[in-house]
């Protein structure tokens, strides 16, 4: 049994919400004839309520009941996390639940059954796995497309994708699309695919995929950087990695000067057969399997979170916007104070540690991240979207800078805070990988 399936068993909130939810809705079976008086008086006192049928009765949910059924999906939604705690996912479970009360004794040993019947629905929701199939718009092969694996990340040649998933519905074509009927189902993609396995609800499936693609694009991009015969430079919008970008989807700019389009440039990474062979090398290959299931509050978890926040950085078009994600990231890693002024000083002194070989130039570089913090801060605080192109580019230098830097030197199973430690350690003029690996040493 899995972790998060032994806390749903043990978790006494989840069966007192349940409980208490259907015992409420043990009493709301109608005929039609209550039904239309239910829906009546609501309605004249402009009060919610939920109505839905089986078989031959409905149940009618009023405000109190409506009340129970939504804190019992903020609980279970607290509870499953962002991988499994969806509320549509719930509330089905919740509906399905509901249909027993037309047969049921009303009852409080009813309700507890169902209360109970509604949690073992739970941990089977957990242990729903999912594949993720989506076009691949960001990499392009100079030649012919080959299969790359990133982690359990793969990239596909759209041709393969029939063997790979055992779905006989995908076939290659210039552009994705879809078209499912009585004749059956057919797949259009494009040269290249992400097949992505997911270990989440179905509601939560796509979004938990889209950010572990981010994460890999931005290891990708780290790792492999001499490889690439074009890659999007420092300043330009990267493109999100399952999303076309079209300039016939762009809105128009019109004027005295007449009707023309101002879409950016066609941004995306073109590889080839050394950034293959690169993937399969014995630097590349432990670093993915190492960040692909790290252990919460280790190095490698918070790394891969701070490598997801470079993507979003990257794919935001405005210049506050990938400010505020480029902090992000290098917030996710490197600070563990609440406070502004800490997290302001403490990210400062972090990043200068991590990037001055020279300890005399940390002074100039944690000003420097000072000065375009204080853009950030504007943008949470005020709303202020007064950041320049040039602001916007250096944040990414830096963010970029420093995760490259820890990339192949942080030993990922480390716990955060003992990396948080060196840093303050080695923040009084010494070299953090030195202390790094001291520290490492103690711990192993």
């Amino acid at each position: 049994m899995t972790t998060l399936a032994r806390k749903i068993e043990s978790d006494g909130n989840i069966l007192t919400a349940a409980r208490e939810f259907f015992q409420l809705a043990s009493e709301c079976v109608v005929d039609n004839q209550d039904l239309r008086r239910f829906q009546s008086q609501n309605e004249q006192q402009g009060r919610p309520y939920w109505i839905s049928w089986y078989r031959d009765c409905a149940i009618a949910l009023g405000e109190d009941e409506i009340r129970a059924r939504n804190n019992l999906v903020g609980v279970c939604t607290s509870r499953l996390g962002h991988e499994y705690g969806n509320p549509d996912d719930i509330e089905e479970l919740i509906s399905s639940a509901l249909s027993n009360l037309v047969v049921g004794r009303s009852d409080e040993t009813n309700a507890l059954s169902l209360a109970k019947r509604f949690r073992s629905s739970l941990l089977n929701l957990i242990q729903q796995r999912f594949q993720i199939v989506a076009p691949n718009h960001l990499f392009r092969f100079m030649g012919d497309p080959q299969p790359i694996s990133i982690g359990s990340i793969s990239m596909l040649p759209s041709e393969q994708l029939n063997c790979f998933t055992g779905h006989d519905v995908f076939v290659a074509g210039e552009e994705f699309s879809q078209r499912f009927g009585d004749e059956g189902a057919s797949v259009e993609m494009p040269a290249l695919a992400w097949v992505v396995p997911v270990n989440a609800s179905a509601g939560n499936a796509i979004r938990e995929a889209r950010w572990f693609v981010d994460a890999a694009v931005s290891l990708v991009r780290l790792s492999c950087w001499p490889y690439f015969g074009i890659k999007p430079s420092i300043g330009e919008v990267e493109p999100a990695p399952f999303t076309s970008t079209k300039s016939k989807d762009e809105p128009l700019l019109t004027g005295d000067f007449g009707v023309t389009i101002r879409a950016p440039s066609s941004s995306f990474y073109m590889i080839d057969d050394r950034f293959v062979t690169r993937t399969k090398d014995c630097h590349f290959t432990p670093l993915a399997e190492r960040l692909q299931e790290p252990k919460m509050d280790s190095c490698g978890y918070f790394f891969r979170q701070g490598l997801g926040w470079l993507s979003r950085g990257r794919q935001a078009r405005d210049h506050s916007q990938r400010v505020l994600l480029f902090f992000t990231a290098l917030e996710t890693l490197l600070t563990r104070d609440t406070t502004f002024g800490q997290v302001t000083e403490s990210l400062a002194r972090n990043v200068a540690t991590i990037l001055a070989r020279d300890v005399e130039k940390r002074s100039a570089i944690a000003q420097a991240i000072k000065n375009l913090y204080r853009y950030r801060s504007k943008t949470v605080h005020q709303g202020d979207r007064g950041v320049t192109h040039w602001q916007c580019n250096d944040t990414q230098y830096f963010a970029e800078s420093v995760f490259g830097r820890l990339l192949f030197t942080l030993p990922f199973d480390m716990p955060i805070r003992a990396f948080w430690d060196v840093l303050d350690e080695a923040s009084y003029g010494t070299q953090w990988t030195s202390v790094l690996l001291e520290k490492h040493r103690e711990i192993s």
